[in-house]
Protein backbone atom coordinates (compact mmCIF):
# COMPACT_ATOMS: atom_id res chain seq x y z
CA UNK A 1 0.00 0.00 0.00
CA UNK A 2 1.41 3.41 -0.93
CA UNK A 3 1.97 5.90 1.85
CA UNK A 4 -0.14 9.03 1.80
CA UNK A 5 1.88 12.24 2.03
CA UNK A 6 0.47 15.54 3.17
CA UNK A 7 1.77 19.07 2.84
CA UNK A 8 2.19 19.30 6.61
CA UNK A 9 3.47 16.92 9.29
CA UNK A 10 0.71 15.31 11.31
CA UNK A 11 0.68 13.07 14.35
CA UNK A 12 -2.48 11.15 15.15
CA UNK A 13 -3.08 9.01 18.20
CA UNK A 14 -5.51 6.12 18.42
CA UNK A 15 -6.53 7.36 21.88
CA UNK A 16 -7.67 10.74 20.54
CA UNK A 17 -11.48 11.13 20.55
CA UNK A 18 -11.40 12.94 17.20
CA UNK A 19 -9.53 10.03 15.64
CA UNK A 20 -11.97 7.52 17.18
CA UNK A 21 -14.97 9.40 15.77
CA UNK A 22 -13.38 9.71 12.36
CA UNK A 23 -12.46 6.01 12.22
CA UNK A 24 -16.00 5.11 13.33
CA UNK A 25 -17.42 7.21 10.50
CA UNK A 26 -15.10 5.60 7.92
CA UNK A 27 -16.01 2.09 9.12
CA UNK A 28 -19.71 2.91 8.91
CA UNK A 29 -19.24 4.19 5.36
CA UNK A 30 -17.51 0.98 4.27
CA UNK A 31 -19.98 -1.30 6.05
CA UNK A 32 -22.81 -0.11 3.83
CA UNK A 33 -23.74 -3.04 1.61
CA UNK A 34 -24.10 -1.11 -1.65
CA UNK A 35 -21.84 1.50 -3.13
CA UNK A 36 -23.37 4.93 -3.56
CA UNK A 37 -21.51 7.70 -5.42
CA UNK A 38 -22.63 10.26 -2.84
CA UNK A 39 -20.84 8.23 -0.16
CA UNK A 40 -17.44 8.78 -1.75
CA UNK A 41 -18.13 12.52 -1.94
CA UNK A 42 -19.22 12.51 1.72
CA UNK A 43 -16.13 10.51 2.69
CA UNK A 44 -13.89 12.92 0.78
CA UNK A 45 -15.46 15.87 2.61
CA UNK A 46 -14.99 14.13 5.97
CA UNK A 47 -11.30 13.47 5.22
CA UNK A 48 -10.77 17.10 4.29
CA UNK A 49 -12.65 18.32 7.36
CA UNK A 50 -10.75 15.96 9.64
CA UNK A 51 -7.27 16.86 8.37
CA UNK A 52 -8.02 20.57 8.34
CA UNK A 53 -9.10 20.34 11.98
CA UNK A 54 -5.82 18.66 12.91
CA UNK A 55 -3.81 21.16 10.89
CA UNK A 56 -5.44 24.02 12.84
CA UNK A 57 -4.72 22.25 16.13
CA UNK A 58 -1.06 21.84 15.22
CA UNK A 59 -0.77 25.48 14.18
CA UNK A 60 -1.34 26.54 17.79
CA UNK A 61 2.40 26.05 18.29
CA UNK A 62 3.27 28.55 15.54
CA UNK A 63 4.11 31.18 18.15
CA UNK A 64 7.18 29.07 18.97
CA UNK A 65 8.30 29.10 15.35
CA UNK A 66 11.73 30.62 15.02
CA UNK A 67 12.64 29.42 18.49
CA UNK A 68 12.04 25.69 18.04
CA UNK A 69 11.63 23.64 14.89
CA UNK A 70 7.89 22.90 14.90
CA UNK A 71 8.65 19.31 13.87
CA UNK A 72 10.40 18.71 17.20
CA UNK A 73 7.25 19.71 19.04
CA UNK A 74 5.30 17.27 16.90
CA UNK A 75 7.72 14.46 17.79
CA UNK A 76 7.60 15.42 21.47
CA UNK A 77 3.79 15.20 21.40
CA UNK A 78 3.94 11.94 19.51
CA UNK A 79 6.25 10.39 22.10
CA UNK A 80 3.96 11.46 24.95
CA UNK A 81 0.78 10.22 23.29
CA UNK A 82 2.03 7.12 21.44
CA UNK A 83 4.62 5.77 23.90
CA UNK A 84 2.88 2.38 24.02
CA UNK A 85 3.31 1.85 20.27
CA UNK A 86 6.52 0.57 18.65
CA UNK A 87 8.45 3.74 17.79
CA UNK A 88 11.93 3.93 16.31
CA UNK A 89 14.07 6.96 15.56
CA UNK A 90 13.77 6.17 11.85
CA UNK A 91 9.95 6.07 12.08
CA UNK A 92 9.85 9.39 13.91
CA UNK A 93 12.22 11.03 11.41
CA UNK A 94 10.21 9.69 8.46
CA UNK A 95 7.00 11.00 10.06
CA UNK A 96 8.31 14.57 9.93
CA UNK A 97 10.45 14.18 6.81
CA UNK A 98 13.96 14.60 8.17
CA UNK A 99 17.17 12.67 8.76
CA UNK A 100 17.27 10.54 11.97
CA UNK A 101 20.63 12.07 12.98
CA UNK A 102 19.25 15.60 12.56
CA UNK A 103 16.18 14.69 14.60
CA UNK A 104 18.22 13.16 17.40
CA UNK A 105 20.71 16.04 17.61
CA UNK A 106 18.20 18.90 17.44
CA UNK A 107 15.72 17.18 19.78
CA UNK A 108 18.52 16.72 22.32
CA UNK A 109 19.47 20.40 22.09
CA UNK A 110 15.88 21.49 22.75
CA UNK A 111 14.64 18.88 25.25
CA UNK A 112 17.91 17.81 26.91
CA UNK A 113 17.85 14.18 25.77
CA UNK A 114 17.39 12.21 22.57
CA UNK A 115 13.92 11.22 21.36
CA UNK A 116 14.61 7.57 22.21
CA UNK A 117 15.75 8.43 25.73
CA UNK A 118 12.65 10.60 26.12
CA UNK A 119 10.53 7.65 24.98
CA UNK A 120 12.24 5.39 27.54
CA UNK A 121 11.64 7.90 30.34
CA UNK A 122 7.93 8.23 29.50
CA UNK A 123 7.49 4.46 29.29
CA UNK A 124 9.21 3.89 32.62
CA UNK A 125 7.23 6.70 34.30
CA UNK A 126 3.94 5.29 32.98
CA UNK A 127 5.03 1.83 34.10
CA UNK A 128 5.76 3.15 37.58
CA UNK A 129 2.30 4.75 37.76
CA UNK A 130 0.73 1.43 36.73
CA UNK A 131 2.79 -0.46 39.32
CA UNK A 132 1.67 1.95 41.99
CA UNK A 133 -2.01 2.30 41.11
CA UNK A 134 -3.05 -1.01 39.53
CA UNK A 135 -2.86 -4.73 40.18
CA UNK A 136 -1.65 -5.47 36.65
CA UNK A 137 1.13 -8.04 36.40
CA UNK A 138 4.57 -6.82 35.41
CA UNK A 139 4.10 -8.61 32.08
CA UNK A 140 0.85 -6.72 31.44
CA UNK A 141 2.48 -3.42 32.39
CA UNK A 142 5.41 -4.22 30.11
CA UNK A 143 3.11 -4.65 27.12
CA UNK A 144 0.89 -1.66 27.97
CA UNK A 145 3.82 0.76 28.04
CA UNK A 146 5.31 -0.49 24.77
CA UNK A 147 8.16 -2.78 25.78
CA UNK A 148 8.67 -6.10 24.03
CA UNK A 149 9.91 -8.06 27.04
CA UNK A 150 9.73 -7.84 30.81
CA UNK A 151 13.52 -7.98 31.03
CA UNK A 152 13.79 -4.91 28.80
CA UNK A 153 11.27 -3.02 30.97
CA UNK A 154 12.96 -4.20 34.17
CA UNK A 155 16.39 -3.12 32.91
CA UNK A 156 15.26 0.42 32.16
CA UNK A 157 13.17 0.59 35.32
CA UNK A 158 16.16 -0.37 37.46
CA UNK A 159 18.33 2.16 35.59
CA UNK A 160 15.92 5.02 36.39
CA UNK A 161 14.63 4.04 39.84
CA UNK A 162 17.40 1.89 41.32
CA UNK A 163 15.30 -1.24 41.78
CA UNK A 164 13.38 -3.66 39.59
CA UNK A 165 9.62 -3.33 39.11
CA UNK A 166 8.99 -6.41 41.28
CA UNK A 167 11.22 -5.03 44.06
CA UNK A 168 9.38 -1.71 43.82
CA UNK A 169 6.00 -3.42 44.07
CA UNK A 170 7.16 -5.43 47.13
CA UNK A 171 8.38 -2.19 48.69
CA UNK A 172 4.99 -0.55 48.05
CA UNK A 173 3.17 -3.56 49.56
CA UNK A 174 5.41 -3.54 52.65
CA UNK A 175 5.01 0.21 53.02
CA UNK A 176 1.20 0.07 52.86
CA UNK A 177 1.18 -2.90 55.25
CA UNK A 178 3.26 -0.98 57.78
CA UNK A 179 0.94 2.02 57.57
CA UNK A 180 -2.13 -0.13 58.26
CA UNK A 181 -0.54 -2.01 61.18
CA UNK A 182 0.63 1.27 62.76
CA UNK A 183 -2.87 2.62 62.70
CA UNK A 184 -1.50 5.82 61.14
CA UNK A 185 -3.14 5.37 57.77
CA UNK A 186 -5.77 3.23 56.10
Amino acid sequence: MAKMRFGFPMVLSRQDDGVKLFVKFVIEMFEQSTYKPECSKQLSLKFTEFFNMYRMMNQSTDNLKGKIDNRLIIIHRMIRSQYSEPLTLEDMAARIGCNPVYLSNTYKKVFGCSPIKSLQKIRVQKGRELLKHTDLTINEITKSVGYISSSQFSGYYKKYYGRSPSEHRKHLCNKSGEEISDGTSI
